[in-house]
C-alpha cells in the first residue's frame, strides 16, 4: 500500500485511485452509487 523511490526514502500512498472504493468503501460510500448509476 505504500511506495518509496529508495529503500530509505520517503513513503507515499501507493494504491491506484480506482481501487480506493474497494479498500475504503466505508469512508467513501458515494463511490458505490457512482458505479451503479
Amino acid at each position: 500500500m505504500l511506495r518509496s523511490d529508495t529503500a530509505q526514502g520517503k513513503v507515499r500512498f501507493g494504491l491506484p485511485l480506482h481501487a480506493l472504493r474497494f479498500y475504503f468503501s466505508a469512508l467513501w460510500p458515494q463511490a458505490e452509487a457512482d458505479v451503479t448509476s
